[in-house]
């Protein structure tokens, strides 16, 4: 009994190694993601499957777990490879390349090269080098690098003379706006600029108002909206109201009244009697 036994127990173990073999047949799910992880199946009504299943394939660390009579085997790649071809038996197989850039199938653009830039991260990247960009009188600096959308190696511009930046994010054309003065970029892409209300460029770009003043439809103007001449409500004073100035300005104090601290907000402030007025 004991021979019979071993006997069946060598057969079922071959099977199972045979299965794993053909591991590729029985493929249950696979994620070739960024952390190059894989995840095969197979049966295991004992248990046997996973503690066969459980050892060191190529270029790979692996878990076995058993569930409802089935032996999941989870593969994670090691650095710089990856499991391309869904077999189990040879591990990650597939190294890292401009044709599989941290994922399979990814092809780098001619002229590129695959750099690893995070734990599990790739990227097709242009060789490293500085470049030139002629945009109207200015020539920016710039560094090469891919344009996704065409697929080439282009100069991209990398920093911009005062005032001007790269708003349409073209290479071609390098620094194309002045956010000095651009209504629609100013001092900084895609900034509208206000110049009806704003009192720092009132009517245009960079024309201030005066700090007593507010911006109007464009117009800088006082806050008070009071015709020049027309009269003041001051304690014990004749006063008009001074548009260039934005205040009220005293003419004459009433008999008995002087304005001695010349704030014309309080208007004539000290009473006197006699000759002197202000001490």
């Amino acid at each position: 009994m004991k021979k019979i036994a071993v006997y069946i127990f060598s057969i079922i173990t071959g099977i199972l190694l045979i299965n794993i073999k053909g591991a590729s047949g029985l493929f249950t799910t696979y994620v070739d993601g960024w952390g190059q992880m894989s995840h095969y199946s197979l049966p295991s009504v004992t248990g046997i499957g996973c503690m066969v299943a459980n050892h060191k394939y190529p270029n790979s660390t692996s878990r076995v777990e058993l569930k409802n009579t089935v032996c999941h085997v989870y593969l994670t790649c090691s650095d710089n490879w990856l499991d391309c071809d869904k077999k189990l038996d040879n591990g990650c197989e597939t190294k890292a390349s401009e044709k599989n850039c941290g994922k399979c199938g990814v092809t780098c653009p001619a002229g590129t090269f695959c750099k690893k830039t995070g734990t599990v991260a790739y990227k097709c990247e242009c060789p490293p080098a500085t470049c030139r960009v002629q945009s109207g009188n200015n020539s920016q600096e710039g560094v090469m690098t891919l344009n996704a959308a065409t697929g080439k190696c282009e100069c991209l511009v990398t920093k911009c003379p005062n005032c001007y930046a790269d708003c349409d994010k073209n290479p071609k054309n390098g620094c194309e706006v002045n956010i000095c003065v651009d209504p629609n970029n100013y001092m900084g892409c895609g900034k509208k600029l206000d110049t009806k209300k704003d009192p720092n460029n009132c009517g245009q770009a960079g024309r201030k108002c005066a700090s007593y003043q507010v911006c109007n439809n464009g117009v800088c103007g006082c806050k008070v909206q009071m015709a020049h001449g027309s009269k003041c409500d001051l304690p014990n004073a004749n006063a008009i109201w001074d548009a260039g100035t934005c205040k009220c300005k005293i003419y004459k104090c009433i008999a008995g009244w002087a304005d001695c601290d010349e704030n014309p907000a309080n208007g004539c402030e000290k009473k006197y009697t006699g000759a002197k007025k202000c001490n």
